[in-house]
């Protein structure tokens, strides 16, 4: 931390805990001593007395402002924390934070006041944690929060710094040991992304192929349009939902198909660019009809895919038409939806990591770590130490 960014955080904050947006009650901290609320003459509590006054883990009910009183609940949660308590809405904090400001006050975020009483490390857990999609994305996250990332980078940083005062080890040789490990670590990027961000499943096939039904038959409810007319769906639809725990979104695209509609067009082109950024491809038959040409094409176009023979109730296409690794599903008359699902965890999970490994829990970790092994890499170990000495400090 440099002489200013500690000169900053030693000055009075106040920051909003809970979520924006309307609801029945908001949180600020702030992180003084109790003075600051009394300097801005707004608060009164209901004993009258000042809130320097008032002791420690006490909780104290008043009101903030003279006119158009606000009711609050404030705690001295310490010497130098204050919590106040208040109508969720926007008037009501934005009113209260803009007193404390004009003390001088600083407002920041959340996550800015969890870094200067955390730490940077601790600060990214806590974030990733509280974007935990499912129990199961939580549970890995909470391993992480608990001290096993700490630990990992710790070690980490110890083995560096011995390899840079180690004159008899010669660095290339050395340094091997520590690349690989942070090899493994970053091995997991893609995982540990998606524990705060659903893996995205493209559902992709000719028009009135029944993606819209099965996008419903999966979710449960009626989420996407269903007509028989061919390029109903023109924009992207998306619903969320988790199969076997994991968080997934699955996206429902139009018809893939030449048209003479620009609206149309303009859909199939998303389409086409949501099928290369996907993390599972579902290409969807109609096998109550032969396989088209095009049906085969779109097969051919994507080594990794999962090719769903739709409509299998009404099935009338040939055997050897089809892929022999299709998984035969109606929508109508749910068959396997259940197949579908373990074949889509399978397809986006290969291989699973216990909670007890280490992950880089985001964007932030992950830059963290790759500048760790550049600096490795050309060998300015002392920079490598100082990079992860700022991480867990």
């Amino acid at each position: 931390m440099t002489t200013s960014e500690f000169e900053t955080s030693n000055r009075p904050s106040v920051a909003r805990l809970t979520p924006r947006g309307r609801g029945a009650v908001a949180s600020l901290v702030i992180h003084d001593d109790a003075s600051i609320v009394d300097s801005t003459g707004r608060f009164v509590a209901a004993n009258g007395k000042q809130l320097a006054e008032q002791p420690v883990q006490r909780i104290i009910f008043g009101h903030w402002g003279t006119e158009a009183r606000e009711d609050v609940v404030v705690c001295r949660v310490s010497e130098s924390v204050t919590e106040i308590h208040c109508h969720g809405g926007e008037h009501a904090v934005g009113r209260i934070m803009e007193d404390l400001a004009s003390t001088g006050c600083r407002v920041i975020s959340w996550q800015d006041a969890q870094r200067e009483q955390l730490g940077w490390l601790d600060t990214e857990l806590d974030a990733a944690l509280s974007r935990a999609l499912t129990v199961k994305t939580a549970d890995h996250l909470l391993a992480q929060r608990n001290g096993i990332l700490r630990d990992c980078l710790t070690l980490l940083r110890q083995q560096i710094a011995e390899l840079a005062g180690d004159a008899e080890v010669p660095a290339i040789t050395a340094n091997r040991t520590v690349l690989d490990q942070l090899d493994e670590l970053l091995a997991w990027s893609a995982f540990a992304r998606h524990l705060t961000e659903p893996w995205k499943i493209v559902l992709a096939g000719l028009p009135n192929v029944g993606k819209s039904s099965l996008i419903n038959a999966l979710v449960g409810y009626s989420r996407a349009i269903v007509s028989p007319v061919p390029g109903t769906t023109r924009d992207l639809v998306t619903a969320e939902t988790a199969f076997a725990g994991w968080p997934v979104q699955l996206i429902d695209t139009a018809g893939l198909r030449d048209s003479s509609d620009e609206v149309e067009s303009i859909g199939v082109g998303y389409a086409r660019q949501e099928l290369q950024r996907a993390d599972c491809r579902l290409i969807l038959l109609d096998v109550s009809q032969p396989i088209a040409e095009e049906e085969r094409q779109l097969i051919d176009s994507f080594e990794k895919r999962l090719v769903v023979a739709h409509k299998c109730d009404l099935l009338k296409s040939r055997a050897n038409e089809l892929p022999p690794d299709c998984i035969f599903v109606s929508s109508t008359e749910r068959i396997g939806l259940k197949e579908l699902m373990s074949r889509i965890v399978a397809e986006i999970l290969p291989e699973l990591p216990n909670t007890k490994i280490p992950l880089p829990i985001s964007n932030a970790v992950v830059e963290l770590l790759e500048s760790v092994k550049s600096s490795v890499t050309a060998l300015d170990l002392a920079e490598a130490v100082r990079q992860l000495d700022r991480s867990l400090s």
